[in-house]
């Protein structure tokens, strides 16, 4: 599934006087219905929208949430979405002249009133595997600029916005679209100046090229083969790492040795920050299915829990922000004990905090070295977790469901 944040809009067509004056002067002929230029660029912005934007499917329902002064690029996707098969377009308008009516005169306590209508929509799209196109551009800027701070930020639909986040988290196709305007314009550029920041927007999103949408297929390519590319060298600088011990200054020295030759200046010197930071947050990454699940029947049978892990400071923080952490008694951290797996030493960490006999811990994981062989070391019961194996061994599953079965709450 594909995502792809696009800004752009159609200026305002000026030509139909030109056309008129055009006509008079030279006695020729004007065709009723001529596609003027500007015509023509919002039908391709609206094609790249749909077909790389939302890389919407035969048989999707659309929905386009929009202000109404962005019609013109609705209506142009919409046409697009039914040429690509869509099964319905649906299109949610909203004005914000309404909404400043509401600001202004509902009662405190509906400031922030969410129409569950609204949120039963975006729920059902995630539901059916649908799609879903949001339209930015304000063409009034200002319209709230006098109105009481407070009362603007409590009339924030927040039931609406949680169910529209939670739309991106791959339930559905989704983008973003920007709809520039005079208003927009000033805002950006000083000027209303609308073609002047549609040319500029063109650039950035491919519109000056032949075929935008090959253009960009073409660029996702690239970053496609530059990201496994990139993911082929980290996995061999890991495969060389002796010792490593899971520390920031660590993992910035292994990013700059795979992005060696490929940058003019080393990571460390400028984006390691934001990705270190990135991948210590939830939307980072992804819970395999079977593992709430599994907590939750594991924790049924009031039984110690806890997480071994050769990682860094990022881990407790992260577990907490997925919900995780409450199931596990104990969460031992290599950085912290100054230990990795496979050293007993930091399997006879987890033993004391859980209060319990090596025997009578089972130790899951995937890694034969690591966690299976260290965990034998240290005296533990084990399982390997192969996910997805089709043939399996004495002490292996693929899938932690099959966990259950292995325990005996009894013991």
């Amino acid at each position: 599934m594909r995502t792809t944040v696009f800004t752009a809009r159609q200026s305002t067509d000026g030509c139909g006087s030109l056309r008129h004056h055009l006509s008079a002067a030279f006695g020729a002929t004007y065709i009723v219905g001529a596609v003027s230029a500007a015509d023509e660029r919002l039908e391709k912005y609206a094609r790249l929208t749909v077909q790389v934007g939302l890389n919407l499917q035969p048989g999707q329902t659309l929905g386009i949430n929009a202000l109404i002064e962005h019609a013109p690029l609705v209506r142009a996707i919409a046409r697009e979405a039914y040429a690509a098969g869509a099964r319905y377009v649906d299109v949610l308008y909203s004005d914000q002249h309404v909404r400043r009516a509401h600001i202004e005169q509902a009662a405190e306590e509906q400031l922030g009133f969410s129409p569950p209508w609204l949120v039963r929509r975006l729920k059902e799209f995630g539901e059916i595997g649908g799609a879903l196109c949001a339209i930015t551009g304000n063409p009034e800027p200002e319209l709230f600029s006098d109105l009481d701070g407070e009362r603007v930020g409590k009339a924030r639909m927040r039931e609406v916005a949680e169910a529209s986040l939670e739309l991106t988290d791959g339930l559905c196709n989704w983008t973003i679209v920007a709809y520039p305007n005079e208003g927009w314009a000033a805002t950006v550029l000083g000027d209303p100046d609308v073609e002047r920041l549609w040319e500029a927007v063109g650039q950035a999103v491919r519109l000056d090229q032949p075929d935008p949408v090959a253009a960009w297929r073409e660029h996702i390519d690239r970053l496609q083969q530059r990201a496994e590319a990139l993911n082929e060298r980290f996995a061999a600088n890991w495969q060389r790492l002796k010792n490593f011990n899971y520390t920031r200054a660590e993992w910035s020295k292994l990013v700059d040795e795979t992005f060696a030759g490929l940058v003019q200046k080393a990571p460390s010197q400028t984006f390691f920050s934001e990705l270190y930071s990135h991948f210590g947050r939830a939307q980072s990454w992804r819970i395999f299915d079977d593992v709430p699940a599994t907590l939750e029947a594991l924790a049924s049978h009031q039984l110690k829990l806890a997480v071994i892990s050769n990682w860094d400071e990022r881990l407790g923080p992260l577990l907490s922000e997925l919900g995780l952490d409450k199931y596990f008694e104990a969460i031992i951290i290599s950085c912290d004990v100054g230990f990795c797996k496979p050293s007993p030493v930091i399997f006879e960490q987890a033993a004391g905090k859980l209060g319990l006999p090596h025997g009578r811990i089972l130790h899951v994981g995937d890694s034969v070295v690591t966690d299976i062989e260290g965990a034998k070391k240290a005296g533990f019961q084990t399982l390997e977790l192969r996910r997805g194996a089709q043939k399996l061994s004495d002490g292996q599953i693929n899938t932690l469901r099959m966990l259950i079965s292995h325990i005996n709450p009894t013991h």
